[in-house]
């Protein structure tokens, strides 16, 4: 399984208080695989050592970190972050800034992880209030080199708040990708923002999808909690079609570097 989970946090990622009806305790033997953080704080603010100690408590390393201005002008922006946990590879990071209808820029990050033989493409962006702007950004995400270059397990983009999107919406916006939305999480709690949309290969049947938990939890760890957070568990069961000698998933650098071997696993730096 695959453990992402996505949290919202306001100024702060120290003082949030924890309304979720579940709790997720995350030791050695429940950990999360991905984490998504959005935090919105007065400019100049420096929020990377909170940040660090997020990552710390939890067991993961902060493999990338986006700065990003805010959409009004209320002096503030938004830190975009995704931890990862010690058995995945993140694979390649950064950021890409969009175009709205307004000719706009709306910049967005973006990870490509993966664990086991799954390559995930992960987006973590800021809601766009106005619905026009909203669907002109994703349709210019869907648009991007990034969805004609690899071939990617499932795509996931998460939100701080909730996103719905129609079956039209979501089949003109996905268009030509060969991805179609599968599953659209959204936080059902007013403490706890968030959402999720989990998008797959249009030739990957819903048999090929396992899921696990999923829904509004207070992640807890080393017995202080660390937010709340949306949390979707997932597994891909690829259909292999043909034998091949080389992997089908994306390498990492260090794989490329010492040659692809099947036991090969990530180490902690």
């Amino acid at each position: 399984m695959i453990r992402i989970a996505t949290t919202y946090h306001n100024n702060t990622i120290s003082t949030i208080p924890s309304g979720s009806p579940q709790i997720l305790n995350l030791s050695e033997q429940s950990e999360l695989d991905i984490l998504c953080c959005q935090i919105k704080q007065k400019k100049n603010k420096d929020s990377q050592s909170a940040l660090r100690n997020l990552a710390s408590s939890l067991h993961m390393s902060c493999s990338s970190i986006v700065l990003t201005s805010s959409q009004d002008n209320d002096q503030s922006e938004t830190i975009f972050s995704m931890l990862t946990g010690e058995s995945v590879w993140m694979l390649n990071s950064g950021s890409i800034a969009l175009p709205t209808s307004k000719k706009a820029k709306h910049r967005v990050q973006f990870g490509l992880v993966r664990k086991g033989s799954t390559a995930v493409l992960i987006i973590n962006m800021q809601y766009i209030d106005l619905r026009r702007e909203r669907l002109a950004t994703l349709h210019a995400l869907f648009s991007h080199q990034l969805f004609k270059e690899q071939q990617y397990g499932v795509v996931l983009i998460c939100t701080e708040r909730a996103f719905h999107l129609s079956k039209k919406e979501a089949a003109q916006l996905t268009a030509g990708t060969g991805f179609v939305l599968h599953r659209s999480l959204q936080a059902e709690k007013a403490k706890s923002k968030g959402a999720l949309l989990l998008f797959v290969p249009q030739d990957q049947s819903a048999a090929g999808m396992l899921f696990g938990r999923q829904g509004d939890y207070s992640l807890v760890a080393c017995g202080a909690a660390a937010g709340d957070a949306l949390l979707l568990e997932f597994q891909v069961q690829a259909v292999v079609r043909n034998k091949r000698k080389r992997p089908r998933f994306p390498l990492s650098f260090a794989e490329q570097w010492a040659g692809y071997k099947e036991n090969l696993r990530p180490t902690i730096m």
